[in-house]
């Protein structure tokens, strides 16, 4: 097997464990990036976040809306400001 294919192949069988521990948390997809990417950069604005985590800020959006419901992060307006922030 050449050094290319081990590389794809690797990449792959991490890609499929992380998936499936993220299932068993009950994460969806893209979930554990945004709370990775909160856990260096606690209260953070959506618009930081979608940076952050290579995302467009609609697919943010959404995934924020259900972590929240299901009470992985916590939204709140910063004081005089109109922007979310965002804390885990």
């Amino acid at each position: 097997m050449k050094f290319h294919q081990l590389t794809l192949e690797i990449q792959s069988l991490f890609q499929s464990a992380v998936i499936n521990r993220a299932k068993k948390l009950n994460l969806m997809p893209g979930q554990p990036k945004i709370l990775d990417y909160l856990e260096e950069h606690n209260g953070s604005s959506l618009s930081e976040i979608s940076r952050g985590c290579f995302l467009s800020n609609p697919t943010v959006t959404g995934l924020i809306d259900r972590m929240e419901k299901t009470g992985l992060i916590e939204r709140c307006h910063k004081t005089g400001d109109k922007k979310l922030i965002i804390f885990s």
